[in-house]
């Protein structure tokens, strides 16, 4: 071959080569129009399922972003906010139970430097298994005289973790619950361990974790779903307790107003510092909703138990009063007026049955008075509960008691069952009474009109002329 044909052929070669390069980059230019010319006419893409994610997927995303996108997350998840990261049940139960111990620990620390205590990172523990209305030995005996305001520290993590729990779980309930359950009570019992072994018993904690986090988390588990008490029973055993409790209300502002300047003397005189003054101020406000309950005890006419005395509406003697500023306003002379109490009592609850009636009406006499025994003991059960969470013992002999006196829920009971016997039985006596108004409006219509004349009269007179 000369060195003509050889260039030629080499220059044929190159030809050649140049031109399935431009094709091979012409191809995939085509085929990525295509695509997008049948994405924005509607045409499904040719990958399947992913559809057009797949370029979306593969696309590079910067660290800044990717670090931004995660701290969110993570923030949501701390807070446990309505957009957090979906999780597995197990360890969505295991997060939420974790959380509530850390957030009521934290709420317990919070509390602590507000009340200005020393050493507040060794009494926030305290504080929080206190929350779980634990009783405490001291040198002087067991205090099981706890404010109900300082379990908010623990049931308000727990409610929380609750409504994550219902958003979290989905439709797989009973294994994560029953983790979630575990693990807060090894929380608590750690806590107890590590803080609170010389004061507080493990079993005690141990029973007081579950009750504390089934009845918080069931709530804001009801919560978050929307479902409430649909049962007219509950709801009319839930609006008779509330009578005595608003009444209790009403006797502590009456006391507060009317004992003011004993309560500030006692104030000044207990407390000196501003650290200690703030303190006292915040123990009272937690000690407030057992106040209520004691003052709806002494509505109910059953009273409040101090030591081995009594202060009722019916009772002369006054026992002495603690040196704590909040008793102060407790009605030691109990005026007139607070006798009528228990009969507003009784007549809330009939209030209530009739309540009860508008949503689930019946007419049979037997199943009123059955209706009437239910909420006169849901209402006696309750108060029960609720007299034991308010009351206890400061530790000492004199003060082994103090709270509603231990025959309030009976009489709670039996104050109720009168006012809702008396809605059962009205109807009743309503009916049957009806005729013999009937028949006195008639005879008093009848002597009101001179002219109109007994027709047995007539029949009775005799005719002279017969």
């Amino acid at each position: 071959m000369s060195v003509v044909d050889r260039e030629l052929a080499a220059e044929s070669a190159d030809a050649d080569l140049s031109q399935d390069h431009e094709s091979a980059e012409t191809v995939p230019e085509s085929a990525e129009d295509q695509d997008s010319e049948q994405h924005s006419q509607g045409v499904p893409h040719e990958s399947g399922k992913l559809g057009n994610l797949v370029p979306k997927a593969l696309e590079f995303v910067p660290p800044r972003h990717r670090w931004r996108s995660l701290l969110v997350a993570f923030l949501r998840l701390l807070f446990l906010t309505r957009s957090a990261p979906k999780l597995p049940a197990s360890l969505a139960a295991v997060v939420a139970a974790i959380w509530a111990v850390v957030a009521g620990l934290i709420l317990s620390l919070l509390v602590a430097v507000v009340a200005q205590v020393e050493q507040p990172i060794t009494v926030a523990p305290w504080l929080w298994l206190a929350g779980h209305h634990m009783g405490f030995s001291t040198s002087n005996g067991v205090v099981t005289l706890l404010p109900l305001g300082l379990m908010l520290v623990c049931l308000l993590p727990l409610h929380r973790a609750g409504r994550f729990a219902s958003r979290q779980f989905g439709e797989q309930t009973q294994a994560p619950v029953l983790l979630g359950l575990m693990t807060y009570v090894m929380g608590v019992a750690a806590v107890t361990l590590l803080w609170g072994s010389g004061q507080f018993s493990l079993v005690t904690a141990f029973v007081a974790g579950v009750i504390c986090a089934l009845v918080a988390g069931w709530w804001g588990w009801r919560r978050e779903t929307g479902r409430t008490a649909r049962s007219p029973i509950l709801k009319g055993a839930r609006w008779a307790l509330a009578v005595p409790l608003v009444l209790g209300v009403l006797v502590i502002m009456v006391g507060l107003v009317a004992s003011w300047d004993a309560v500030v003397s006692v104030q000044s005189t207990v407390a000196v510092t501003t650290g200690e003054q703030v303190g006292l101020v915040l123990l009272q406000l937690a000690f407030l909703p057992n106040l209520v309950v004691w003052a709806g005890s002494y509505a109910l006419g059953s009273g409040i138990a101090i030591g081995n005395e009594t202060i009722s509406p019916f009772a002369d003697s006054a026992p002495a009063i603690p040196d704590l500023p909040i008793l102060q306003i407790l009605p030691t002379q109990s005026p007139d007026w607070t006798a009528m109490l228990p009969i507003l009592v009784a007549f809330g609850a009939a209030m209530a049955a009739m309540r009860v009636q508008r949503m689930q009406p019946i007419h049979e006499l037997s199943r009123r008075l059955i209706r009437a025994l239910l909420l006169s003991g849901l209402i006696g059960v309750s108060w029960f509960v609720l007299s034991r969470l308010a009351g206890g013992s400061l530790g000492t002999e004199q003060l082994n008691y103090l709270g509603p006196s231990f025959g309030s829920a009976a009489l709670a009971a039996v104050v109720c069952l009168a006012g809702t016997v008396i809605w059962a039985l009205l109807p009743t006596i309503a009916s049957d009474a009806k005729p013999v108004a009937i028949d006195l409006r008639d005879r008093v219509a009848r002597k009101r009109d001179p002219n109109d004349v007994d027709p047995a009269i007539n029949d009775d007179r005799v005719d002279p002329h017969a």
